[in-house]
């Protein structure tokens, strides 16, 4: 019998992160682990760190903010793209900054991601990944919880995860809870952004129309009771497709 050859893993795409907003280079980290490829990041706050670790070689892709304590603009990224010509350059930037990103592809950037605000699910959905990568699976470990674990990540992953999220965005449920368990059960990033901008959107557009049409009177009594309606409105959601499903 010939000796089985050992499967050579894809090596990680060596990244560096050059954002200096803690709260939203962990959102990206969280994001990048969703993606199913291997990264090893480098994380630096600003260019004069970014300018020494591309010194050193070994980086495959850059992530660039524009707006760094010591550098903004496509100056950042002109002096990232003389210091490694070879390496390809993402920027980030602002939802109003679009001018400016095509710009900086002029400047030497390949392609540019719109990050926008740091967004509070965002953040929770980061919190959730980072506690199981550091703490969550040593808790299971300890506890022999794995198969259980992994029903609760089965469901959350499938159409009761979804609605969950669904249901805490738009009802008085903490959506924190919401979004801290998709993280920690690594919902995939795509449908968790869509389903909580549908969700949270939906809250507001409806506050907004009931305004319109019955106008200012109505105002006090909805602030009042419209977690209440919410609520309601969401069980005979879910009861209407219950009775559905069962004739």
């Amino acid at each position: 019998q010939l000796p089985s050859t050992p499967v050579e893993q894809e090596p990680p795409t060596r990244l560096l992160l050059v954002e200096d907003n803690t709260d939203y280079a962990l959102v990206m980290r969280a994001a990048l682990a969703t993606t199913g490829r291997s990264f090893a990041i480098d994380h630096v706050e600003r260019l004069e760190e970014a300018l020494a670790r591309l010194s050193r070689g070994g980086t495959d892709v850059i992530l660039l903010d524009l707006a760094l304590p010591d550098s903004t603009g496509t100056d950042t990224v002109r002096h990232v793209h003389e210091a490694a010509p070879e390496v390809p350059i993402v920027v980030l930037t602002g939802l109003t900054d679009d001018a400016l990103a095509q710009q900086s592809i002029r400047e030497g950037a390949q392609d540019y991601l719109v990050k926008g605000r740091v967004d509070g699910a965002m953040l929770g959905y980061a919190i959730g990944f980072g506690f199981m990568a550091t703490l969550g699976q040593s808790i299971i470990d300890f506890y022999h919880a794995q198969h259980h674990w992994n029903r609760v990540v089965e469901l959350y992953n499938g159409t009761w995860g979804i609605w969950f999220l669904a249901a805490a965005a738009f009802t008085p449920i903490p959506y924190k809870v919401a979004t801290i368990a998709a993280g920690a059960t690594h919902m995939a990033f795509a449908p968790f952004i869509v389903v909580s901008i549908l969700g949270r959107g939906a809250r507001f557009f409806l506050v907004a129309a009931i305004l319109k049409v019955f106008g200012a009177p109505v105002r006090r009594t909805l602030e009042k009771n419209f977690d209440l309606a919410a609520l309601a409105f969401l069980v005979l959601l879910v009861a209407g497709f219950a009775i559905l499903k069962a004739l």
